[in-house]
């Protein structure tokens, strides 16, 4: 969790210099990271200092640049720790998605709604408390960033949320002792196994000073077994009288009523004044004890059974009195109130019976934990979520949503940040996320389960997740495994973003992500990888980009690194024509770049007549540019010299003809139009040299021509010399 200091080393000043620091018209600047929540701390010059001095100079030089982070990345234990819980919130998002944003009022009420939020805040608990056993029972050799004092401290607080908060549809309806004696218990065992061991193995255990006050905590805390196991050994006491009443008070801790073994709370309340009634009857028959048998030489023993009367009595200022000897604290207090005082009390009175204790029992406010257990019991629920947000965000962010969707605390965002509670915990916890890159899905799942800012905050983690995220390849190999190209990991990565995306349905994310990538890859000249993200992103210009750069590489490295730098990307011309919102001209592009690589293809392969055809079709369905016409009738001048012919004469009077409009063009000043590629693949670089190759064209493009005329037109039209 965040801290309130971050210390930076080494010092930047030795002690004593801050003046001449200050002097020098330095001062301290502070970036944070857009990619997470950490920051750069470095000098700077103090906007308000002068002209430069020789003591600033001094700073000038060597100036360090400090790097850290607000929160401490999450150790193994801790990532794992978080990701399984976000499994569970991801649940608790669906209620919040399918609720009325307007409150859930209307839902708390349904018992399969409660079934499902008693089941879903059940599972958090039982996630912290099986890490405060795995925290317990690791090894010292590893230290871990959270130890099992921590994830005990996250369980107790879980569970009496649960308790109090999300209970079962049964016990909603059912007065609250009970189930905080059950919670008290669980979490603050009392009194101690060790204690009840040491005295089970004594002949005499009322001889020990830890008997009575064993013997009364068990009462109180209504653990029947140990209650009446005790009271047995009393029958061995010397006392006749003390055997007599622990033998009469036995059935009597069997039968004590309990509101859950009854199948109402007004049957239970006609049953519970009865059985005080033969408690009463008890004590009656207690005070004709005479005094001279009171005490059996180590403890007054009817002292001791009488408070053991008052409290099953219910006399609250004995409860009181004997906590306090006890050493317990205000939930043991609330919690004997509750089951033994009053154990009709229901869950809206609790609060004003825990103010009415803490009044003379007070908590302690440096215990984090304790102040949490104060607020859920007083029903504080700010106050609860401020205290657990310092303890760890992790937990603020369940309780804030369990305490929405439970409809404890508002729906409605703040008129001034335009959250709402549980938005503000849930945000500040993904922001903590944010200190290990490699949780981005889950401060995704987080942020997308917030409104608008909160989906637009998780758009920038979108699209600040590294690419090439993960181990290097040089550790792939060293873990014995085949190396990983790095546009195979970066189509990986994008894949994995870019399904986060639909499944938030953040598609302008997702298209920003795809532009990224394409980006990327198209500066590796994975030139047909990058267009299929080009196509994805719906970034027609950059597509046209890419088929551009994937062109330049023709002219650079000829026609072999072209076919290959293409492959691959007639599918996606294929999908790209049947999208009727495919711009045209980049289409177009895209159409020439593919049939272009087709007819060098064609060409290296030795499949002339192929060849001839895809030169033939580019002409004659538009698809060359202007800029690319003096290119491909040069290269219609070695196919010209291929036995058996592969032209037609149709195709021989095309190529005329698209040399005839050339040279006119060029005649007219549209040079750079027509000649700018030729110029830049032929010798000497100008437009005289372009030119004088398409003399040769034009005069090897007459003979053919000239030749064909003059003989029979064999099968398809093909010539026959």
């Amino acid at each position: 969790m965040a801290g309130t200091h971050v210390y930076l080393a080494p010092p930047l000043l030795e002690f004593g210099d801050t003046k001449e620091f200050v002097e020098s018209g330095r001062t301290l600047n502070t970036t944070f990271s857009p990619r997470d929540n950490s920051l750069a701390v470095f000098v700077g010059p103090n906007e308000s200092a002068g002209s430069t001095s020789a003591a600033m100079r001094k700073y000038w030089g060597d100036i360090p640049l400090y790097l850290a982070n607000l929160n401490r990345p999450p150790d193994t234990v801790r990532r794992e720790f978080v990701a399984g819980a976000g499994m569970v919130f991801d649940l608790l998002a669906a209620l919040r998605k399918s609720g009325d944003r307007d409150g859930y009022n209307d839902r708390v009420d349904d018992p399969s709604y409660q079934v499902a939020m008693h089941a879903k805040c059940k599972d958090l608990v039982n996630m912290a408390e099986s890490y405060w056993i795995r925290a317990s029972q690791h090894g010292s050799d590893e230290e871990l960033q959270y130890d099992s004092d921590h994830y005990r401290s996250l369980h107790t607080c879980l569970s009496l949320t649960n308790c109090l908060y999300a209970p079962r549809p049964e016990s909603t309806r059912l007065p609250v002792g009970d189930d905080l004696m059950e919670w008290l218990n669980v979490h603050y065992i009392a009194p101690s196994s060790e204690e009840g061991d040491h005295l089970s193995n004594l002949t005499s255990p009322w001889e020990d000073e830890t008997f009575w006050p064993y013997l009364t905590r068990a009462i109180i805390r209504g653990l029947t077994k140990a209650s009446v196991f005790f009271m047995e050994a009393l029958s061995r006491h010397p006392s006749s009288a003390l055997q007599d009443l622990s033998q009469k008070l036995i059935p009597l801790l069997q039968s004590h009523p309990h509101v859950r073994d009854y199948a109402s709370v007004a049957e239970f309340s006609r049953a519970s004044p009865r059985w005080k009634d033969k408690i009463k009857a008890l004590r009656s028959e207690m005070s004709s004890i005479s005094h001279d048998d009171r005490d059996d030489g180590f403890e007054n023993w009817w002292d001791r059974m009488s408070d053991i009367l008052s409290i099953l009595e219910g006399r609250f200022s004995v409860i009181k009195h004997v906590c306090q000897e006890l050493g317990a604290d205000w939930k043991e207090i609330c919690a004997a109130y509750a089951t033994l005082v009053h154990p009709t009390l229901s869950r809206g009175d609790l609060p004003e019976l825990a103010a009415e204790v803490l009044e003379d029992m007070p908590s302690d406010p440096t215990d984090l934990e304790d102040s949490i257990h104060v607020a859920l019991v007083r029903a504080q629920y700010r106050e609860a979520l401020a205290c657990s947000a310092r303890l760890d965000p992790w937990l603020a962010a369940h309780l804030a949503t369990v305490m929405e969707l439970m409809a404890y605390v508002a729906t409605a965002p703040n008129a001034e940040s335009g959250l709402s509670v549980a938005d503000y915990y849930i945000l500040a916890y993904a922001e903590y996320l944010a200190s290990d890159p490699g949780l981005w899905r889950l401060a995704v799942a987080y942020l997308c389960s917030c409104e608008n800012i909160g989906r637009e905050m998780a758009d920038t983690v979108l699209v600040r997740v590294s690419l090439e995220l993960g181990a290097p390849e040089e550790q792939t190999e060293a873990m014995g495994g085949d190396r990983v190209p790095r546009a195979e990991k970066i189509i990986r990565m994008l894949k994995e973003i870019t399904q986060v995306c639909r499944d938030y349905e953040r598609m302008a994310a997702m298209r920003t992500v795809y532009k990224i990538g394409a980006g990327k890859l198209m500066g590796m000249r994975e030139y047909a990888l990058a267009m299929e993200c080009y196509a994805k992103a719906d970034d027609w210009p950059g597509l046209g980009r890419c088929v551009d750069l994937i062109l330049e590489e023709f002219i650079s490295g000829g026609p072999a690194k072209f076919v290959r730098l293409i492959d691959n990307t007639a599918s996606l011309l294929q999908e790209l024509t049947s999208i009727p919102e495919t711009p045209g001209i980049f289409l177009h592009r895209l159409t020439f770049a593919v049939r272009y690589a087709e007819f060098h293809d064609n060409l290296m392969a030795e499949r002339f007549r192929d060849a001839a055809m895809n030169l033939e079709n580019m002409f004659r369905q538009d698809t060359a540019p202007k800029s690319w016409w003096a290119i491909l009738l040069c290269d219609c001048v070695d196919l010209l010299q291929c036995e058996p012919p592969v032209f037609t004469t149709e195709a021989i009077c095309l190529f005329l003809q698209k040399l005839e409009e050339l040279q006119v063009r060029v005649e007219q000043g549209w040079a750079n139009d027509y000649l700018s590629i030729i110029v830049r693949t032929t010798r000497g670089g100008g437009t005289k040299d372009a030119l004088q190759r398409l003399k040769r064209v034009r005069l090897a493009t007459t003979r053919y021509y000239a030749k064909s005329s003059v003989i029979d037109i064999g099968y398809k039209g093909i010539a026959v010399l």
